[in-house]
């Protein structure tokens, strides 16, 4: 494949997953606890655990080397990268009162790491075609969400910047994970570090402003920048790997970091 499609598939494909993200986000206002949130959170990282693990059983031998890597551009890096977000999960355990912040952030935590087990075991066992339909089936089924109301522009603009903002999060956790070797794939960590402390100092910003065109930089860009998706297979393949300490190290270490740098930069901005 070409740079060009390459990065097209991963753009579209974020758009795509944004706006599917939008549409389910605006379901449940007003909760304690964002579930629709936790239901996209959730259900991204388990999809995805299941492409995976169907590419890398019956999937890896009947689909050829580039419709692999486009399945992995598409649908991985791009919908649910852009589906899924870590940087909006942050700030909402940030404004959550104390109590229920800790239950959602650890519930929401370890709710991933076991959707990403048994989402990859699934995609392993079943058969290539089925764990394909169960996949298709979520991006059809999401991406039919439709947008709360919102002008034109301002739809195309936010789901747009969150293709940008996936585009630099493949490019990023690529180039960190190609210098840094660490048991832990530090990639996605350190854009997750990245999208918190833009949305923390954006928020902080903007907390006694309306600016109407801020859903581009958090709900796209930075939306399209963070992934827990990605966050939760990558602690979900050290459980299966036998190494459940440094999967809970990934995954502390991830949040507490994340949290830390959220909460500072809104403090300092408001």
């Amino acid at each position: 494949m070409t740079a060009k499609q390459t990065w097209t598939l991963v753009f579209l494909g974020a758009a795509v997953g944004a706006a599917s993200r939008v549409g389910l986000g605006s379901l449940w206002q007003g909760a304690a606890i964002p579930w629709a949130y936790v239901l996209i959170n959730l259900w991204g990282a388990f999809a995805l655990a299941v492409l995976y693990g169907g590419l890398a059983g019956e999937g890896g031998q009947v689909l050829a080397a580039k419709h692999q890597q486009a399945l992995r551009l598409a649908v991985g890096t791009g919908f649910m990268g852009g589906f899924t977000t870590y940087s909006s999960f942050m700030l909402q355990v940030f404004k959550l009162p104390a109590h229920l912040a800790f239950s959602y952030a650890l519930g929401s935590l370890v709710a991933g790491l076991v959707v990403a087990v048994v989402g990859y075991r699934l995609g392993r066992t079943l058969r290539w075609r089925y764990a394909a339909a169960l996949v298709s089936a979520t991006v059809l089924l999401v991406g039919a969400m439709s947008l709360p109301k919102m002008s034109t522009l301002l739809a195309l603009s936010t789901l747009g910047a969150a293709g940008v903002g996936a585009l630099g999060r493949w490019k990023l956790g690529d180039w960190v994970n190609s210098k840094i070797h660490t048991p832990i794939t530090l990639g996605t960590t350190i854009v997750n570090l990245v999208a918190c402390t833009l949305m923390g100092a954006v928020s902080g910003a903007s907390a006694s402003a309306n600016w109407p065109w801020l859903a581009v930089i958090t709900t796209g860009f930075l939306g399209g920048l963070s992934t827990f998706s990605t966050a939760s297979v990558e602690g979900g393949s050290l459980v299966l790997a036998g190494k459940t300490r440094w999967a809970l190290t990934h995954q502390v270490g991830m949040a507490l970091s994340c949290f830390a740098a959220l909460a500072l930069a809104y403090t300092l901005t408001n």
